[in-house]
């Protein structure tokens, strides 16, 4: 096995906060495409991070060692939009995970409830400006 780390970067500082409702759908598709990526082993981890600075959006891979994750990337809908979205991906050479068997389930939200959720936070949150 080996480890990546995955960052998004959208198509300008403000993306989160101020999504178009074709873009919302986008990222609802996006999600999806990882989240079946997540259940088929390759994704450990995945989500928004809600920087001051500008958002952006992680993922940690676990993938076999023949697979590249260029091509799980090429294959996201956010990637064949063409809408103005950079992927870098870094490999993690020394990663360290904990057994599967020891990761315990925080949320009682399916994977469909908690992009509901965190795509109606987006409308009504202002993630960029929020006190320490």
């Amino acid at each position: 096995m080996k480890y990546f780390f995955l960052k998004l970067h959208g198509p300008r500082a403000t993306f989160m906060q101020d999504m178009s409702p074709a873009e919302v759908d986008l990222m609802q598709r996006h999600g999806a495409y990882w989240r079946e990526l997540m259940q088929r082993g390759f994704v450990a981890a995945f989500g928004p991070v809600a920087d001051p600075a500008g958002g952006y959006g992680i993922g940690v891979l676990e993938l076999p060692d023949d697979l590249d994750p260029w091509s799980l990337v090429r294959e996201d809908p956010v990637a064949k939009a063409g809408a103005g979205f950079r992927f870098e991906i870094l490999p993690m050479p020394r990663a360290i995970v904990r057994p599967v068997e020891k990761i315990a389930t925080r949320s009682s939200l399916s994977p469909d409830e908690q992009m509901e959720r965190f795509a109606q936070e987006l409308k009504e949150t202002d993630w960029g400006h929020q006190p320490c």
